[in-house]
């Protein structure tokens, strides 16, 4: 985990405001989770196939995944940016000091209004604790990436609704 939050300073800059109203700037808001649940497919994938992905490729997609689903929603937003935090800070503060804490509090966000951007927001940052330890036993890394294939394809299935959600309609 202490990886997945250093690397997260090169990405540290201003939170995006929270604002997509046009139908263009909900096409691009589409275009990019379409991109995102390929990432996440990919990372399924090898995941399956015996592949321990590493902390900083899932702490950075979290850290843009967060980033992207702020803009579509102001409570989530201000929830990741109390006190003028970015992701970047929320992620090395709040969520390292007790991740159960800030994922069960997104959980309830998300149940609360039945919104699968929440909920997608919730199994990014389960994701981050499904990471695969190179020093443990073999058989508690195959658990391990057992647990992050399982919280990926709910991450794929929430993500796609998000996207679903998103289509400008006609």
């Amino acid at each position: 985990m202490a990886a997945v939050l250093a690397l997260t300073a090169a990405c540290a800059g201003s939170p995006p405001s929270p604002t997509h109203e046009s139908a263009d700037e909900l096409a691009e808001f589409q275009q990019e989770i379409s991109v995102d649940i390929d990432k996440v497919d990919i990372f399924l994938q090898k995941t399956q196939r015996g592949v321990n992905l590493s902390d900083f490729t899932l702490g950075w997609f979290t850290m843009i995944l967060l980033n992207e689903l702020c803009t579509q929603d102001q409570e989530l937003f201000d929830h990741l940016h109390v006190d003028g935090m970015n992701v970047e800070l929320y992620l090395r503060n709040a969520f390292q000091a007790n991740p159960q804490r800030e994922i069960a509090f997104i959980d309830a966000m998300a149940r609360k209004t039945n919104s699968p951007i929440r909920l997608a927001a919730r199994h990014a940052l389960e994701m981050l604790t499904r990471i695969p330890n190179a020093a443990d036993s073999s058989e508690i890394q195959a658990q391990a990436r057992k647990d992050l294939a399982a919280t990926l394809a709910k991450l794929e299935t929430v993500l796609t609704q998000v996207a679903d959600s998103a289509a400008p309609r006609p």
